[in-house]
């Protein structure tokens, strides 16, 4: 009988990947309902009040401002897409650590290595050694996550080289950026962060 080719750490890998995908389209998904819903409430509001509608507000004694419902719909609207970046950065993270740990475990269990391999250049060395083909676009994930996780404004340089999309164009570089506000990932950018760390980790038949 021919041995099996299959590969547990590939299998956990490809299984951890499709459920980090199925949880963020879902979370996402549910977001994005929510804020299309309270955006749209914001229009109507603002139309109806345009259009003779009392607005819906409280004011003090000397008739200065205290809330308004537009102000309400506006604070929603700005938790809902603070959610989404909160969760779009978490899943970035989460998914480049999936590849981390697999590629560690995978290199361990073939050459029987206790050490942790630590850089991104070692691991994609170790992946070549065993024939995982490493997307070139991941090491700009590798930079995006260790920006969002380490603060560190010489990461924040070279990611706006190498991915500039998910920067402001103005954002400076100093020490005193909030790279984990700065950094805007889009749902398309998401898709892209799933699709090449996926196609970067070990295959449920490898056999190297």
């Amino acid at each position: 009988m021919a041995p099996l080719s299959f590969n547990v750490i590939g299998f956990t890998f490809v299984k951890r990947m499709k459920a980090l995908y199925e949880s963020y389209r879902v979370a996402a998904k549910e977001l994005t309902i929510s804020l299309g819903a309270k955006v749209r409430q914001l229009e109507d509001y603002k139309l109806g009040v345009t259009n003779g509608s009392p607005p819906i507000e409280e004011r003090d004694e000397d008739g200065y401002l205290l809330w308004s419902q537009e102000q309400v719909l506006e604070l929603d609207i700005d938790a809902i897409n603070d959610a989404l970046h909160g969760l779009r950065n978490s899943f970035a993270i989460a998914v480049f650590h999936a590849w981390e740990a697999s590629i560690q475990m995978q290199s361990r269990f073939k050459a029987g290595e206790k050490a942790t391999i630590k850089s991104y250049n070692e691991l994609v060395k170790a992946a070549s050694l065993m024939n995982i083909q490493v997307q070139p676009e991941l090491r700009k994930i590798c930079t995006l996550v260790n920006l969002l996780k380490h603060q560190n404004p010489i990461l924040g340089k070279k990611l706006a080289s190498q991915w500039p999309e998910v920067l402001p164009s103005n954002v400076a570089t100093g020490i005193n950026v909030d790279w984990y506000e700065v950094v805007r990932l889009s749902d398309a950018d998401m898709e892209f962060v799933f699709d090449i760390v996926s196609k970067s980790g070990p295959d449920v038949g490898l056999t190297a």
